[in-house]
């Protein structure tokens, strides 16, 4: 249905790939993969996480800073095809909450 790549180290993981199949979205397996591997990343002492996102890509920005995520900046011409790349950031202290929800 589903997955999410990431990569840890440090006290910090950077989501490289996250994805849905098409006809199984708006069912929230986007969000409850995310708050599983937060959870993970809690259990590993990891107090930042961060992600890349096409710029003109706003469900995704709405479906992350859903999730706590804020832009931190932007990398221009971060995509083969050129487009701009935001850099979205969720820190420990928006982790707890998934800490809470998830027990």
């Amino acid at each position: 249905m589903g997955y999410v790549m990431a990569a840890a180290e440090q006290g910090e993981c950077h989501i490289l790939s996250i994805a849905v199949k098409p006809s199984m979205r708006r069912r929230r397996i986007g969000e409850a993969l995310l708050k599983a591997l937060v959870r993970q990343l809690l259990e590993m002492n990891i107090f930042l996480v961060y992600l890349e996102v096409r710029e003109n890509n706003q469900n995704a920005h709405s479906f992350y800073r859903h999730l706590g995520f804020a832009e931190r900046n932007v990398i221009r011409g971060y995509y083969r095809d050129g487009e701009n790349a935001i850099v979205m950031v969720l820190r420990f202290a928006k982790l707890e909450k998934f800490r809470q929800e998830g027990k």
